[in-house]
């Protein structure tokens, strides 16, 4: 069986061709404030980040598999990867997609997609340009890019820093420090600056929470045991779209559960959905282990050890029985 479409981008340039779009992200606001903040939007630098994210790498993370994932452990996987000098992003810029978990009020669903880059800024070599698709429910389909980018660095707290997210990093313990830039996309414009920086203050942790697991998630998912990833070639469907004239679905690859290792140490195979029960999923974060060698053992080595996705017990994937109803 042929996995359906997963990404969502090509859903985002047909709205941005409609002018469905906006800087802001909250979808009860009235449409007179977000034309008036699609306003402050330069078409150039809204030309160069959809150009820039066309070329990206294109990554959907299954629903299933992204409520595995805990932000303390992300960050922990992160710090472990840093001292290990194992390359945090593996693309010069890709684009990471999630929904959010449940529904907004109006019954419609939250995709976030974020670009991820390395960063000229030496103190934080990582920058996200975060953008979000409502869609389905009662309200029309909108496009929202965030008023801010956010600049992350992995750091080991001293117990005194800001963790990024209005709180204090355990000393000792790494976390994903940020750092806000009001923009509008790529640029620093002419934007209202004092209604620039209250959009970009109002949406920074969300944005900051968002960036910081797209970062994981690019780092560590690529690199745990027990994923699956499945390229899904568009090619069948392109043909349709571009003789209406509709934005081309992007190659992209989707990431899910594919292996759960058990207590034995062995890899039982995972198939989402189907009628089945969910795997009951934990996690295992990455972490640096040191490894004694050389005469007397006196030399110390340390080596990563990956991140894994382990718990299964037996019973896990039975199918679920089916309802009969008498006639």
């Amino acid at each position: 069986m042929t996995t359906p479409i997963k990404t969502k981008f090509h859903h985002v340039l047909d709205l941005v061709q409609e002018g469905k779009y906006s800087l802001t992200q909250r979808t009860e606001e009235s449409f007179d404030h977000i034309r008036k903040v699609r306003s402050w939007i330069e078409p150039e630098a809204l030309r160069s980040l959809l150009d820039l994210t066309k070329i990206a790498p294109k990554f959907y993370i299954d629903d299933e598999l992204y409520a595995s994932l805990p932000a303390d452990d992300i960050e922990a996987s992160l710090g472990a990867m840093v001292q290990a000098g194992v390359p945090i992003l593996p693309y010069p810029q890709q684009l990471i997609e999630f929904d959010d978990e449940g529904k907004t009020r109006t019954g419609a669903r939250v995709r976030n997609l974020v670009l991820l880059m390395g960063s000229s800024n030496a103190e934080y070599p990582y920058v996200a340009f975060v953008t979000r698709l409502i869609h389905g429910g009662s309200v029309k389909d909108m496009v929202f890019f965030s008023a801010c980018r956010i600049f992350m660095a992995i750091k080991i707290s001293d117990g005194t820093e800001e963790d990024g997210k209005g709180g204090k990093a355990a000393a000792g313990t790494p976390f994903v420090s940020c750092q806000v830039t009001p923009t509008t996309l790529l640029d620093d414009v002419a934007a209202p600056q004092a209604e620039m920086k209250a959009l970009a203050r109002r949406d920074f942790h969300l944005d900051a929470e968002v960036s910081t697991i797209a970062l994981g998630i690019a780092a560590v998912l690529l690199n745990t045991r027990g994923i699956k990833k499945e390229r899904i070639d568009t090619q069948r469907i392109n043909r349709k779209r571009a003789s209406s004239g509709k934005a081309l679905v992007p190659e992209h690859t989707v990431i899910r559960i594919g292996h759960v290792y058990g207590r034995d140490g062995q890899a039982v195979g995972v198939s989402s959905g189907g009628g089945r029960k969910p795997t009951r999923v934990h996690w295992r974060r990455a972490h640096i282990r040191g490894i004694r060698y050389g005469k007397g053992r006196e030399k110390v080595r340390y080596e990563l050890i990956h991140a894994v996705l382990v718990n299964y017990q037996d019973g896990d994937e039975v199918p679920v029985p089916r309802a009969r109803v008498a006639l």
